[in-house]
Order: structure tokens, then sequence, then C-alpha cells
């Protein structure tokens, strides 16, 4: 990703490690006729706190998952799902 970046590319994946994490990568360019200068990388950990943000913000059902265990789910008290898996 860093290395996309580098190349002017501007990258975001999801990295698995002790938890789930949403990296990004753009390239920092001062001038576009040459390589960039060098790279800004930023990543936030796929949690609860997250879920719930972005639940809020757009009104859907989010959940994270890692090989094959759920990690993180919910949705607003306003979502009119059929089925809601967030009630453990």
């Amino acid at each position: 990703m860093v290395a996309d970046a580098l190349r002017g590319y501007i990258r975001d994946d999801t990295l698995v490690l002790d938890r789930i994490y949403r990296v990004v990568a753009r390239p920092v360019e001062a001038d576009t006729s040459q390589l960039p200068a060098g790279a800004i990388v930023g990543a936030r950990i796929l949690d609860d706190r997250l879920r719930a943000s972005w639940s809020a913000r757009t009104g859907a059902a989010i959940a994270f998952y890692t090989s094959g265990a759920r990690v993180s789910s919910g949705a607003p008290e306003t979502f009119r799902g059929a089925a809601r898996s967030d009630r453990r």
C-alpha cells in the first residue's frame, strides 16, 4: 500500500492483525510532474465505537467479521430491518 502511494496512487485496504484495521494511504505531491515526495498513511481500528458512529451517520446496520467470527455489529434504534443480529 505504501509503495503504491509512493508511485502516486490513493489506496485503502483492510488489515487483519490482532484486530481489524482500516488503512488508507495517499501520496504527498508537490509537483505532479515528479514522483511523490512521500506518503501519508492512516489506520483506524474497526470496533464498536467506529461501527456505532458509522451506523448513526448512515442509518444502516453494520457488522465487521474476521476469520468467520463477528467482531462488532449493530444498527441505530431507528433501523427497520427484518432481523437484527446485533442482539446478543
